[in-house]
């Protein structure tokens, strides 16, 4: 459970930290998607050292943990997109597609990063 809660706090601060980046991004340029793309990737360094270090505690090596982070992040961003443009497509309100965003999203990052990325080292196979 304190994994989780760890987890928790790092999603929290990434997303403050993509946040102010977007916001500071926006001041010099306007295009939102840009925006959006180049916050998030300079986001993924704080929150792979942050999840490895403090959430995980992973021992693992950079060479084989950060390519999976690395998908994972990008599986992420490919489905919460999905999840938007379905959302949109079927003229659901903008809340609820935030909502399934903010439930969906974390789990699965969760799941992923707990079994694939950052295993127990008991469980680890790499």
């Amino acid at each position: 459970m304190l994994k989780l809660v760890r987890f928790g706090a790092v999603g929290l601060s990434s997303s403050l930290l993509y946040g102010l980046l977007v916001s500071a991004l926006l001041r010099l340029h306007d295009g939102l998607i840009a925006v959006h793309c180049v916050a998030y990737a300079l986001a993924i360094p704080y929150s792979y050292f942050a999840q490895r270090g403090f959430t995980f505690r992973s021992s693992r090596s950079h060479k084989v943990s950060f390519p999976r982070f690395l998908l994972t992040n990008i599986f992420s961003f490919l489905l919460s997109t999905g999840i938007v443009a379905m959302a949109a497509a079927l003229q659901l309100p903008a809340a609820i597609a935030v909502a399934a965003v903010i439930i969906i999203v974390p789990l699965i990052n969760y799941l992923c990063l707990n079994a694939w990325v950052f295993p127990d080292r008991t469980s680890a196979l790499s």
